[in-house]
């Protein structure tokens, strides 16, 4: 559950930051509403990535009816939602949108609170303190993405494929790497792996 939170929250954030140059990548120019749509789906990225590793909990207990069962319940609130949204607010595509990440919000919390109930020493002291971690790394990697967006200035003005995916790489590498210092400033176990392997590939060509 830690490695899929430290792997999913900067990725979430990082797509939120850029969604611009990642929707200018399929719509040149750039579209207004396909941009705020992607900004909540952004939300929904990190939940249902928290969810199939909650769900495989459940599975790995021979439980596969938990997990169905509360799909259906949250899929059938999520869809009052959504009918709310559309006729009631009349909010169009954006209900579509916010009433998945009402499912994916009662999914997780729901079997979450069940796998606490099962697992009473799972989500103890160390794994919040460890999440908490991955919080402030994630966010402080979000301030330097914030300010390499502006930087970089995307113009929706003849721009091509390379304006677009050139700038979004340089961003993307610089923030990751961003996090991954922090990871490791902050002692946190899950980037150790990631650190070897690069170590490996590194020096493993250096001395070869």
């Amino acid at each position: 559950m830690r490695v899929i939170i430290w792997l999913a929250l900067p990725v979430a954030t990082l797509a939120f930051l850029c969604r611009g140059y990642i929707v200018s990548i399929v719509a040149r120019g750039g579209n207004q509403t396909i941009a705020s749509l992607f900004a909540v789906l952004c939300l929904v990225i990190f939940l249902r990535s928290l969810y199939h590793i909650a769900a495989r909990s459940f599975y790995a207990q021979s439980d596969t009816k938990t997990p169905l069962v509360i799909s259906l319940i949250s899929l059938s609130v999520s869809l009052g939602f959504l009918a709310w949204f559309f006729f009631g607010l009349h909010v169009g595509a954006t209900a579509i949108v916010w009433a998945n990440a009402i499912w994916a919000t009662l999914e997780i919390a729901i079997l979450l609170m069940l796998m606490a109930k099962r697992l009473p020493n799972l989500f103890n002291r160390e794994f919040f303190t460890g999440v908490t971690r991955m919080v402030i790394a994630t966010f402080s990697m979000a301030i330097v993405t914030y300010f390499l967006v502006k930087v970089f200035g995307l113009e929706f003005v003849d721009q091509n494929l390379l304006m677009v995916v050139l700038p979004l790489g340089a961003i993307g590498l610089i923030s990751l790497t961003i996090y991954v210092i922090i990871s490791r400033i902050f002692k946190l176990e899950e980037v150790t792996p990631l650190i070897d392997y690069l170590k490996k590939i590194l020096f493993g060509r250096f001395h070869g």
